[in-house]
Parts: C-alpha cells; sequence; structure tokens
C-alpha cells in the first residue's frame, strides 16, 4: 500500500493493546465518513452528488459523490438502537478534489440533495407570524394589503408559498413593526 503513515500506536506495537498499529492515508484522496438519519437513509443513493463545506475554511466548498450507503444502521453499544436513540445509517462521500485544504479528521458539513421541485417562493424576509399563522404585505394600488398565506419548506433565503398570492402580486420585504393593513406605501 502506498501512502503516508499519519499515526503510530507505540503502545500495540509493543502489544500491550489491542488496537491498530499505524494509520496509512493518501493526502490526494479523500473520503468523509458520516452519518444519516433513516428518513434520509431513503433518499439517498450512491453516486449522488454532495456539497461539502468546513466551518474551519468558510470560503471554500468541494464536491464530492455518494460511494456507499450502509443497510444497517450504525451499531451503538446496546445493539442496533433502542426507542429513544435515532436509527442512523452509515455513509460514505469520496471527494472529487485532488487539492483539498482539509486534514483527515477536520469535520466536514454535507449537503446532499434529497428532493427537487419547482415551487413558487418568497424572500424569508417578506414573511410575518402571528401565532401560528404567515403573512404578508402585499401592494395594490399605493397602500398595503396584509394577506394570509400558508407556508411550505423552508431554505436559507426562502419559503415555499403552498397559497394565499395571486401571481404578479409584489410583496413587502422587511415590513416594519408598525406597517398595518390598508396603510399608504410608496415604492422605492
Amino acid at each position: 500500500m502506498a501512502g503516508t503513515v499519519l499515526s503510530i500506536d507505540k503502545e500495540a506495537v509493543k502489544g500491550i493493546t489491542q488496537t491498530s498499529i499505524l494509520h496509512i492515508g493518501k493526502a490526494d484522496e479523500y473520503v468523509v465518513k458520516g452519518l444519516i438519519s433513516e428518513y434520509d437513509s431513503l433518499k439517498i443513493d450512491e453516486k449522488q452528488p454532495v456539497i461539502l463545506r468546513s466551518d474551519v475554511i468558510p470560503d471554500k466548498e468541494w464536491k464530492g459523490t455518494v460511494t456507499k450507503v450502509s443497510l444497517l444502521p450504525e451499531q451503538t453499544e446496546n445493539g442496533m438502537g433502542t426507542e429513544d436513540t435515532a436509527v442512523q445509517y452509515p455513509i460514505e462521500v469520496s471527494i472529487d478534489a485532488k487539492d483539498m485544504e482539509a486534514k483527515p479528521g477536520f469535520k466536514l458539513i454535507m449537503e446532499i440533495e434529497t428532493e427537487k421541485r419547482h415551487v413558487q417562493a418568497i424572500p424569508l424576509e417578506a414573511v410575518s407570524q402571528d401565532g401560528v399563522k404567515y403573512y404578508v404585505f402585499v401592494i395594490k394600488e399605493g397602500k398595503a394589503i396584509r394577506k394570509e398565506v400558508k407556508m411550505g419548506a423552508t431554505s436559507e433565503e426562502f419559503m415555499e408559498l403552498k397559497s394565499g398570492l395571486e401571481k404578479g402580486e409584489e410583496v413587502i420585504i422587511n415590513p416594519p413593526d408598525q406597517l398595518q393593513n390598508d396603510m399608504e406605501v410608496s415604492v422605492k
């Protein structure tokens, strides 16, 4: 095997412990190992694309590919898990980049697209909440009109709009707290 020696366990060499004697790694072939929920294990397959990020290197991202999704969940000390423990499945991702700045042992964030669909969405900054109800303000004839909306999935920037607005209606982004229904507004 060709690679770089990453660590040597001197206790194992002397026969004191029953662990791996040494770890060998290849600096140009990285594999990320992680865990996914049982729900995601049904949606993630081998060869799916993955975007990898690190909190340590925030301005970089790398592309990868799912290479393995385990058929069995991670084993716990008590067996397969109990009612109270979340079932998680091991996953492996190969990183396409050969010039990876991260080092072995870094924690990476894996973004795997599990579902893709086209929906109507509005910016998060336009949506307000009153109890369990969501609403937005639209502009109609120079006035702010409060409209209740039904929302769906949320991303970092948008919320899925399920109902409540008509095509072409303009929403007010970051409405001020003092904005009231039927109040006159000017568009900038």
